[in-house]
Parts: C-alpha cells; structure tokens; sequence
C-alpha cells in the first residue's frame, strides 16, 4: 500500500510540473499556433505581437495585442481578448475585439472558419473596408452565435457617405433543412 501511495504521489507531482511547464510554455506555443491557424484561414500570414494567458472564474482568458493580417484580410487589431472554457471543448464563452483597421478581399464567398459555438462577441472603435466601402463600428454585440440559443445582435455604426446605423434584433437558428 505504501509503495501505492509514493507511485500515485509522483504521479500527481509529474502531472503538476507538467501542467505548469505547459502554463509557462502558453504564450509562446499560443502565439505560433494562433498565427498558424489564422493564417491559414485568411490564406495568408498573421502575427501576433503579445499573448497574455490568464485564469478567472473558471474560464481561460488569453489576452492578445498588436495583431497583423496579410492575405484575403489585411490590417490590424490592437486589442482581442478570448475566453474559454476549458471543460465545454470548441466552445468560446466570450471574444472581444477593439481598435481594429481591417480590409477584407473579395474571397468569392469562401470563408475558412469552424463554426464554434460563441456565446458573446463583441466589436468596439474600429474601421472594415470591404469591396472599397469604408464601414466604421462604434461597438457591435452578437450573443448565442451557433450555440442553439436564439441569436441576437446590436450594431452601432455608420457606412461612409451613406450616414450611420443603430440597430439590433434576433432570430432562430434551425438547423434542419
């Protein structure tokens, strides 16, 4: 029994120093594959200029700053902030976004994304030129995105030489067809 208990101790602390190396290891590790996977999706190149991991209430908080995009999305972000819960996979609790200056190209309706269930999205003080239109976002809310919930959104913004936009609604999202 005794050897039992020494055998599980180690164990446990082998798990531990793992864990903690893994932690320590996240904002590198988190940067490169953020910037893989990003860039994979917008078929260029992404770099991320700071990853900041945390830990509040249960969730997983990754802070990121000084994004840069080249491919079918060019511009930068200055700020996002993402939260997962690391109990519910593929699964993102909230994601913010502000300060951005983004162009998107034309893709011909292809879009890269997995459709991950988003509780909370929001979008703050930033400008998207798409199709040379110039769309300026004050703050844009989207909540219960893919999660089987009934969507909502809010938007607060304007589309230059047209005047602005305030706006918000929702609907049901069935998935049968």
């Amino acid at each position: 029994m005794k050897k039992f208990l020494i055998l599980c101790s180690i164990l446990l602390l082998f798990f531990l120093a793992l864990c903690a190396a893994a932690w320590i290891a996240l904002p590198s590790v988190g940067t490169y594959a953020g910037s893989k996977l990003l860039g994979k999706a917008i078929g260029g190149s992404v770099q991320i200029g700071q990853l900041q991991p945390g830990y509040d209430r249960g969730m997983v908080i990754l802070d990121i700053r000084d994004v840069s995009m080249k491919g079918r999305v060019e511009g930068t972000i200055k700020n996002a902030q993402l939260q997962i819960n690391p109990w519910k996979p593929f699964y993102i609790k909230s994601i913010t976004i502000s300060d951005f200056y983004v162009l998107i190209r034309d893709s011909g309706g292809m879009v890269n994304l997995i459709p991950v269930p988003v509780e909370s999205a929001g979008v703050k003080r930033g400008t998207l030129i798409y199709r040379g239109q110039r769309y300026i976002v004050r703050e844009a809310k989207i909540r219960n995105f893919n999660t089987g919930g009934n969507l909502e959104f809010e938007l607060d913004g304007g589309v230059e030489g047209l005047g602005n936009i305030k706006t918000r609604g929702g609907a049901f999202l069935d998935r049968k067809q």
